[in-house]
């Protein structure tokens, strides 16, 4: 059996921890989850807003509408993406696990209007805008339960 020096093995170790990533850690307490998720959001807020500003420009306002919301779409799923990969402590797991799932929700129903808008479906559209609007509504109330000021509308 080969013997391995203790600078050896620590230093194998230090590498492993060096090299994982940030994304997909378990956080041990709620405020390392805060820490972690905030800056996601805030992060989100300005490529959001870039997105819309890039998007705009057709001179048919309904047009410029749904353009910005694809837009933001985009940035809003791979926001998604990076909060869910974030693993709460076990104190606030099932909270997180909620609002997460609202968000899913809200992706969904934000989809779902960008095909209804395309086709011109007036009234599906309208009715998909109430419920997105609920949606992130919910979304923000339990991201501020849970402290995440960033991630609020």
């Amino acid at each position: 059996m080969r013997r391995y020096s203790a600078g050896i093995i620590a230093a194998i170790a230090a590498t492993a921890v060096l090299a994982t990533p940030a994304w997909g850690q378990t956080t041990t307490t709620k405020a390392q989850y805060v820490d972690e998720v905030n800056p996601i959001c805030k992060d989100s807020r300005g490529d959001a807003k870039r997105a819309r500003r890039k998007a705009g420009g057709s001179g048919d306002p309904g047009v410029d509408f749904i353009r910005k919301t694809v837009a933001f779409q985009r940035v809003f799923k791979r926001t998604l993406r990076k909060i869910a990969a974030v693993e709460p402590p076990a104190e606030i797991a099932d909270p997180v696990d909620d609002w997460v799932d609202v968000l899913r929700r809200t992706k969904r129903l934000t989809d779902r209007f960008i095909r209804a808008a395309k086709r011109r479906n007036a009234a599906a559209s309208v009715r998909l805008v109430k419920k997105v609007s609920k949606a992130q509504t919910r979304s923000s109330k339990k991201a501020k339960r849970l402290g995440l000021d960033r991630c609020t509308q």
